[in-house]
């Protein structure tokens, strides 16, 4: 039993000695860099905001031929298409449902500047009819744009299309429409403002829709000048 006793002693000491070993071979310092203290930045990330310019009876050929300077100068930084699809019904109640709803005449059926829609199905008053909100009611419902308001010469299509904005402005002219934008812009209180210039469509209406018709194209550099500010 001594002899046990003295071998468990001895593993003992072995073990002991070893791991004074691996303690001391811990125990090597190595290099401590100096601490580094970084200012803290501070990001103010501004929140986004969105402005939608409607231009009423001009096409896309036309501005291209005409090529209004302030618009013109846009297009370097810009995305765009000359030879956009049109709807099969064009007018621009179908063009504004489009644009606020992202659906084509077919669905919404608005096919004209009364912004009311067809009674579809059977013809039935009581028909079953689908409603296609526009995307300020989208944006209001989502909560990711507070304030929207909207500008337009337009009252039809501010009472009925563009009604749900928290302020629907009908002014008198494209003139007032610039200058009521420029003092929304100077308050800087909307997310989404939905801007309506509508004398180029009247210009065509009186005188004819081409770049070649003189009253026309001043139309179109006139509200173009209008852009340029509001830019």
């Amino acid at each position: 039993m001594r002899t046990i006793k003295n071998i468990n002693d001895l593993k003992l000491g072995s073990i002991l000695v070893l791991m004074l070993c691996f303690t001391f071979l811990g125990c090597r310092k190595y290099f401590d860099p100096p601490d580094v203290f970084e200012e803290q930045t501070v990001v103010n990330v501004k929140a986004k905001k969105v402005m939608l310019i409607v231009l009423d009876g001009v096409s896309g050929s036309d501005l291209k031929t005409i090529a209004p300077p302030k618009i013109t100068a846009m297009l370097a930084k810009s995305k765009y298409s000359w030879s956009g699809y049109s709807d099969f019904i064009v007018s621009d109640g179908t063009a504004w449902k489009n644009i606020m709803t992202g659906v084509g005449v077919g669905k919404h059926g608005i096919a004209d500047n009364t912004l009311d829609p067809n009674v579809g199905g059977t013809g039935s008053e009581h028909a079953a009819q689908t409603a296609w909100p526009t995307f300020i009611e989208r944006l209001q419902a989502s909560g990711k744009m507070r304030r929207l308001e909207t500008i337009t010469p337009w009252k039809q299509l501010s009472d009925k299309l563009l009604i749900y904005a928290d302020q629907p402005l009908i002014v008198a002219s494209d003139l007032a429409v610039k200058d009521s934008t420029l003092n929304k812009l100077q308050k800087g209180n909307d997310d989404l403002l939905v801007v309506n210039f509508n004398e180029i469509g009247k210009a065509g209406i009186a005188n004819g829709f081409s770049a070649n018709v003189p009253a026309y194209k001043d139309a179109v550099l006139k509200t173009d000048a209008y852009i340029g500010e509001v830019l």
